[in-house]
């Protein structure tokens, strides 16, 4: 991370399953000087499920909480 901090055009992007603990780790970076440090609310599940066309690959983590779209079956892993 080091070679980013602070340059031009290049952000930090601090996300954690538990909100609170981004908000330690973003706070712990901007306190030593990484002024480009930005925390990801929700996490990167929640910004899988507002923006899924800015995703690429296959291991994309699933929702545990996104219900399917109608008509659609849920993950095998959450079918009972």
């Amino acid at each position: 991370m080091h070679r980013f901090k602070n340059k031009e055009g290049k952000r930090i992007i601090a996300y954690v399953g538990d909100e609170r603990n981004g908000i330690l780790a973003a706070k712990a970076m901007v306190e030593r000087g990484y002024d480009n440090t930005y925390l990801l609310t929700g996490g990167i599940e929640k910004f899988i499920e507002d923006y899924p066309s800015l995703i690429i690959g296959n291991n994309i983590p699933e929702l545990v909480n996104q219900e399917p779209a109608r008509g659609q079956q849920p993950p095998a892993s959450r079918r009972r």
